[in-house]
């Protein structure tokens, strides 16, 4: 039964619906149907949205591959852990600097590449050595 991955995917599920509330205010504030190139802090808010659901299905998919061909549920606890602390951490930071260098956006993004790479080597090693 996969129950950890499917754990985190409501979790980040979530996530995403918060970040693209905030996107959804910002339009409505700005009065901006499409687009918000010309105001920064919705464009701010919009690739603070796009970059977690560009991120978050293939880490959450690289999770699901691993609990289903039998990752232990205290290693994928730790991955989970890791992923939302690093997209909240990134979230953060890429909002709080308007777009510019942070330590959370930095530290978010490289957490979630290292998560997204351990899962990788996970996985071909659950398939290769069965």
């Amino acid at each position: 039964m996969v129950t950890v991955s499917a754990f985190y995917a409501a979790l980040l599920g979530f996530f995403i619906i918060y970040l693209g509330r905030r996107v959804a205010y910002g339009r409505r504030d700005n009065r901006i149907g499409i687009g918000g190139e010309s105001h920064p802090e919705l464009g701010v808010l919009i690739r603070a949205h796009a970059n977690a659901v560009e991120n978050i299905p293939i880490t959450l998919l690289l999770m699901l591959f691993a609990e289903l061909n039998g990752a232990s549920a205290w290693l994928l606890h730790l991955y989970g852990v890791a992923l939302v602390a690093s997209r909240i951490a990134h979230a953060h930071g890429f909002i709080a600097s308007k777009g510019r260098v942070h330590k959370g956006r930095l530290y978010g993004i490289i957490g979630n590449w290292a998560v997204i790479a351990a899962l990788g080597i996970h996985n071909i090693l659950l398939v290769w050595f069965g």
